[in-house]
């Protein structure tokens, strides 16, 4: 496992830098194609608006949208393209990038982020200046009487590379860092952010001509934007809830059971997947004894420290009531997964602190291995999950399938769960 997070991250430092080594380039021809970097007379109220509206939109945690724990979207790069279209590109670039460093340094991030950052704002308005020049938007389109058709084309297809640049560099550092599989994160994410950041980006130039015509517009500027990220921020709210549970914000049984057959399909002998799933022992006599709010606290103080441990490729789940299942993919070995395991346990079994009240809950743990224990979805559940009521019948804690777990899963898990009860 250590030996595998060493890959992630020396696949993330080559691929960070030859991002930089990539924008350097293109930032070099930006320079040559002889873009401004100081506004001219005309240009300076709108550069200062939209360079304000940039800081504010990337340092304000209460602007920006998130779905999962990797992803956010902030409205920043409407702002940062409304700089390119004012004619300004190497100001939005340096806005930008100076932004990005400022909320990272004052997060205490690491250098390799700052960097990653810092180049993608560069690769992806440096592509969008390069497409603008290509359809003859050289100097912005403040002062246009009139937008040419070939204008209006390049403003679009300069917005939708913006747009697209983002997705697919954040989805690649993030599948290099968590192990995840990129076509999958890619999908997800344009099908979420699209009613993000697509539609403020879409009115970028509608920003600009508007400021061009009447500061007085600014007012109106700001409810489209608001009404535009309210509606938005809504849908990614309800996108959210329904992959997770409203409890403790894990992933739900639904969401948890798509990425475990995705997992499986990818297994092979050389690369597999582990599954837990695990029972908090004695939680019925906690609710009863202590009442449901003491119980939905305990679940919660779990659920937070099931994800401090976790790797970071691991994915953590609450199926319902107080079983919980993980999802490691990735696994080169039997014994390095079970050893992992037993660690694990040790640190759940640790004592909670519910407002200074000490509540010791100890938890019963099923382990299967993809493809060993089964080469579905379904038969790998099913044989973690006799596993884990072995383990509770044994009172060992952690328990390991065997091969012939899940051939009978159903009946033979209503048999187990049915003597737990007696």
């Amino acid at each position: 496992m250590i030996d595998e997070q060493r890959k992630r991250k020396r696949r993330v430092t080559v691929f960070v830098v030859a991002l930089a080594c990539l924008a350097v380039g293109l930032l070099s021809t930006v320079v040559q194609i002889g873009s401004n970097l100081i506004p001219h007379h005309g240009q300076w109220l709108p550069v200062l608006v939209f360079s304000f509206l940039l800081f504010l939109g990337e340092t304000q945690p209460r602007l920006w949208m998130r779905w999962g724990d990797e992803v956010e979207v902030t409205p920043g790069w409407a702002f940062a393209y409304a700089l390119v279209l004012v004619g300004t590109p190497l100001g939005a670039v340096i806005v930008m990038a100076l932004t990005n460093f400022y909320i990272d340094s004052r997060h205490r991030r690491g250098f390799l982020k700052i960097f990653f950052n810092v180049s993608q704002v560069a690769v992806s308005l440096s592509v969008s200046v390069l497409i603008l020049h290509a359809f003859g938007v050289h100097d912005g389109i403040l002062g246009l009487r009139e937008l040419p058709l070939a204008y209006a084309v390049g403003i679009l297809l300069a917005g939708t590379a913006t747009f697209i640049n983002n997705g697919i560099l954040l989805s690649i550092v993030v599948c290099l860092h968590m192990g995840f599989s990129p076509k999958t994160l890619l999908r997800r994410s344009y099908a979420l952010s699209i009613a993000a950041d697509g539609a403020l980006l879409a009115l970028a130039p509608v920003f600009v001509i508007a400021i061009e015509y009447s500061t007085l517009m600014l007012p109106l500027l700001a409810i489209t934007s608001f009404l535009v990220y309210h509606s938005a921020r809504n849908a990614l709210r309800s996108e959210h809830e329904a992959h997770h549970d409203p409890l403790t914000m894990l992933l739900n049984r639904r969401a948890f059971d798509d990425q475990l057959a995705k997992a499986v399909d990818e297994c092979n002998d050389e690369r597999q997947a582990l599954l837990l799933v695990m029972d908090l022992d004695r939680f019925k006599d906690i609710n009863d004894r202590l009442g449901h709010p003491v119980g939905d606290r305990l679940l919660r103080s779990f659920a937070e420290r099931l994800e401090r441990i976790l790797p970071p490729p691991a994915i953590a789940s609450r199926l319902g009531g107080d079983e919980f299942a993980v999802l490691l993919p990735g696994v080169q070995s039997r014994p390095e997964a079970i050893q992992l395991v037993r660690r694990w346990h040790a640190a759940l079994s640790e004592p909670h602190d519910l407002s200074g009240f000490p509540l010791t809950s100890a938890v019963s743990i099923g382990v299967a291995l993809a493809p060993e224990h089964g080469r579905s979805s379904t038969a790998l559940m099913a044989a973690a999950d006799i596993a884990m009521y072995r383990a509770k019948q044994l009172q060992s804690y952690v328990e390991v399938a065997s091969t012939a777990d899940g051939v009978h899963d159903v009946g033979r898990v209503g048999l187990l769960s049915d003597l737990r009860e007696a």
